[in-house]
């Protein structure tokens, strides 16, 4: 069996780990020569089977492999990839991370250090006024029925309640995916309506974030005041970092507009129509800002 082998820079969040060469390789061969590469990862966070970590372009033949099983591309609306090089091009495109400082994870089983699939949380804009955080999850098959899909879920939404402060999360399911529908409802989401999902009859489930509470508003610092007032004076392209109503980082690049007073509360406008309360914003152009919530 494979383990991790151990922290590097005595880091809790940088650890080596074992992968598998090939889908041909079992314990019983592990004399062979070079039987298991190892690559060291950013450990997003673990459970006691499982280990997540970003995607990267070198999981393209993972991605080829289960999205070109039928079974497991069923209830997702998804095509097959045509090609590697497609999946290779969709992972190397993938910004879901650096926009959103979330996005779907690998999934790796501790101890094979196999590539189980992917879990994670998709910040999707478009599902409401404030948009919406998606958990998803796609397993190859021999890792059907073994509790996994329950185990990464769960995490996922814990990772996005306790670490990141999330409001809410969302899950969203064909009708006739009884099997992703018992994942959801095992996690704690709840019904809430049907809707339509990839073109198809779909349903919508939620679940709230219980320690989620509303902040009232914190006048930010004054030198950093004058550093947006002078930005926008310029007319400067900035890199914005901000938390928005359900507590998703987002960054984007923008021009400063305006800012304005509403309630006691101070807003920003971007020139794309973006706005924004002020105490929500955590950086600009990667400087944090001193006591922003």
């Amino acid at each position: 069996m494979l383990r991790f082998f151990g922290v590097l820079a005595s880091s809790p969040l940088y650890y080596f780990i074992a992968e598998k060469c090939n889908l041909s390789y079992t314990p019983n061969n592990c004399n062979q020569t070079n039987p298991h590469k190892i690559r060291i990862f950013h450990l997003i966070f673990e459970t006691p089977h499982l280990a997540f970590r970003e995607l990267t372009p070198d999981d393209d033949q993972h991605f080829f492999n289960l999205n070109n099983d039928p079974e497991v591309i069923r209830y997702t609306g998804d095509k097959p990839f045509v090609t590697l090089t497609d999946a290779r091009n969709f992972l190397v495109q993938y910004d879901e991370y650096r926009k959103y400082a979330i996005g779907r994870w690998a999934v790796i089983l501790k101890s094979t250090g196999e590539f189980a699939g992917w879990c994670g949380l998709k910040f999707q804009p478009d599902l409401s006024e404030t948009g919406e955080v998606d958990l998803g999850y796609r397993f190859f098959r021999k890792f059907w029925g073994k509790g996994m899909a329950g185990e990464a879920a769960e995490a996922c939404i814990q990772y996005g309640f306790k670490t990141l402060g999330l409001k809410r999360i969302i899950g969203r399911v064909m009708e006739g995916n009884i099997a992703s529908v018992k994942v959801l409802e095992k996690c704690g989401l709840h019904f809430v309506k049907e809707m339509k999902f990839e073109e198809h009859p779909g349903l919508w489930y939620e679940i709230q974030n219980p320690n989620w509470h509303e902040t009232s508003y914190s006048p930010i610092n004054c030198n950093f005041y004058d550093e947006l007032e002078a930005a926008a004076t310029l007319k400067r392209k900035c890199v914005i970092v901000y938390k928005n109503a359900i507590g998703v980082s987002i960054k984007t690049e923008g021009i400063f507009k305006t800012f304005a007073a509403k309630n006691r509360e101070e807003f920003a406008e971007l020139e794309d129509g973006t706005i924004f309360r002020l105490d929500k914003l955590v950086s600009l152009d990667g400087k944090v800002m001193p006591g922003i919530s």
